[in-house]
C-alpha cells in the first residue's frame, strides 16, 4: 500500500536508517516509503510500514538488468509518488542508481567518517577518473543509462543537494552543497516518547537488552573484514584475541556489526554478544555506558558523549586491510 507518501528512504545501513529515524518529523515517519537492501535485517524490515526490500546483486549481468527495468524504467508506475517525495539515504549502492535517476536527493552518511574512508581507500579518485576518461563500451552504456550517481557516490555528483553528517570530515567535492551537521544524543534528548518507542520497537531493542549491556565494562566494536572477504575469519578473531589480552571475558560486550556473521559466542562462550542488528550509537545514546571501548577501525569509536578508554589498533593490523582501506588509525578516526 503507497498512501500519502512525501519521503522515500533510500537505505542499506541500520546506522543510515537510525539517523533518518532521528532527523525525520514525527508525523514524516508514517508518511516515508522505504526501498531497503541486504543490510537491513528481516527483524527490522518486517517493522516497516510501507517498503521495498531489493536485495544486493553482484554483476551487471546477474541482476542489475533486471532492476534497471523493474525500478527504473517502470518506476512511474511502480512508485508515482518517486516523482515528488523527498529523497534521502545512500547513494552508494546498486538501488541508489535505478532509484535516483535524475532526481535531486539528500546524502545521509553510512559512518561519521565515510567520507575520509572514501578518500582514503582510493576509490574517490577512481571513480572520478571513470568519469573523466573514456573507457570501454560498457562503461560507455553505463554512463548513459544508469543514474549521474554511479560511481560518483557519497554526495560527489551534481544531483545531492544536501549531506546529513555527525563530524566535520570535510573533503573538497562537499563545496557547494548544504551541509546539515546533527548531534544524534542531542536529537534523541529533544525526541518525543513516540518517536523514542517507534525506534525502539524498530530495533526489537527491550529493556531485559539494555539491562544486561549496562552490566559489561568493556566493549568490543566488530567490523565485516571476513563477511567482506577481506580476510579470514581466524584472521578476524586472532586480531581480536590480541586486542582482548589481560580481559576478563565476561564483563565484555561484543556488539557485532550488522554484516559481521561470525559467531562470536563459539569464540568468546563468556562474553555477551548483543546480536540483535541494531546500530551501536543506539545503545550509547539510551545511557549505556562502559569503561573501555575496542575496535580496529569502526568510525562507530566516535559515537561516545563521555570519557572512557579507547583502543584502536588501526588497519596496520593486517596488510589486507591496508590493501581495502588505506591507513586509518587513531588520528583518523578521534578528531582532536
Amino acid at each position: 500500500m503507497q498512501k500519502n507518501i512525501s519521503n522515500v528512504c533510500i537505505v542499506d545501513s541500520v546506522y543510515t536508517l537510525f539517523l533518518y529515524s532521528l532527523i525525520i518529523d514525527d508525523d514524516q515517519l508514517e508518511k516515508t516509503y522505504y526501498f531497503v537492501s541486504s543490510g537491513i535485517a528481516e527483524s527490522i524490515i518486517k517493522n516497516l510500514k510501507q517498503v521495498t526490500y531489493v536485495p544486493n546483486v553482484k554483476g551487471f549481468k546477474s541482476g542489475k538488468l533486471y532492476r534497471f527495468v523493474t525500478l527504473r524504467l517502470l518506476s512511474g508506475i511502480r512508485f508515482p509518488f518517486l516523482k515528488k517525495a523527498k529523497i534521502w539515504g545512500h547513494d552508494h549502492i546498486p538501488l541508489s542508481w535505478f532509484l535516483i535517476g535524475n532526481r535531486r536527493y539528500t546524502c545521509i552518511e553510512d559512518g561519521p567518517i565515510i567520507w575520509s574512508t572514501y578518500v582514503n581507500c582510493g576509490k574517490y579518485e577512481s571513480d572520478k577518473l571513470f568519469w573523466e576518461k573514456s573507457h570501454s563500451l560498457k562503461d560507455f552504456i553505463l554512463k548513459a543509462v544508469l543514474s549521474p550517481v554511479y560511481r560518483a557516490e557519497i554526495g560527489s555528483n551534481s544531483l545531492c543537494e544536501e549531506m546529513i553528517v555527525t563530524t566535520d570530515d570535510y573533503h573538497d567535492f562537499r563545496e557547494g552543497k548544504k551541509i546539515t551537521k546533527i548531534n544524534p544524543s542531542a536529537l534523541w534528548k529533544n525526541a518525543s516518547d513516540v518517536k523514542k518507542n517507534y525506534i525502539k520497537h524498530l530495533y526489537s531493542l527491550s529493556q531485559a537488552d539494555i539491562d544486561a549491556a549496562k552490566a559489561k565494562k568493556t566493549v568490543l566494536i566488530t567490523q565485516p573484514f571476513s563477511s567482506d572477504g577481506v580476510i579470514t575469519e581466524v584472521e578476524q578473531i586472532a586480531i581480536y584475541r590480541k586486542m582482548l589480552e589481560g580481559t576478563n571475558i565476561a564483563d565484555v560486550l561484543i556488539k557485532p556489526h550488522p554484516r559481521d556473521k561470525i559467531d562470536y559466542g563459539k569464540y568468546f562462550p563468556s562474553a555477551m554478544v548483543f546480536e540483535k542488528p541494531l546500530p551501536f550509537q543506539l545503545l550509547s545514546i539510551i545511557g549505556i555506558k562502559f569503561n573501555r571501548a575496542i575496535t580496529v577501525c569502526s568510525s562507530t569509536i566516535t559515537s561516545f558523549d563521555y570519557k572512557l578508554d579507547i583502543e584502536i589498533s588501526g588497519t596496520t593490523v593486517h596488510p589486507k586491510l591496508v590493501e581495502t582501506y588505506g591507513i586509518l588509525n587513531e588520528k583518523d578516526l578521534i578528531k582532536k
